[in-house]
């Protein structure tokens, strides 16, 4: 079972943790997918990137400041992260 799905749609891409037996968790194994995926969307012409969490949480143990700083580290200036809740 892979611990990121990626999906897009034309400029749209969501990332998706899967992960949901440990609500999302961040760790080494899903830190790391993660990040190359960022880093991709960076030069494939993504312009709305979506992360969402499979499962009941988004990420139980990991707070919305945090992944906005960790994923503003890959986007050039012009970009904007926006983080919604449910």
């Amino acid at each position: 079972m892979e611990v990121l799905s990626v999906e897009r749609e034309g400029t749209l891409k969501h990332l998706k943790f899967n992960r949901p037996q440990s609500t999302n968790s961040l760790n080494a194994e899903l830190v790391s997918p993660l990040t190359s995926a960022i880093k991709e969307s960076c030069e494939d012409g993504t312009r709305t990137l979506v992360i969402e969490g499979n499962g009941k949480s988004f990420s139980r143990r990991c707070q919305y400041r945090q992944i906005s700083k960790f994923a503003f580290k890959f986007f050039p200036t012009g970009n904007t992260l926006h983080s919604i809740g449910h």
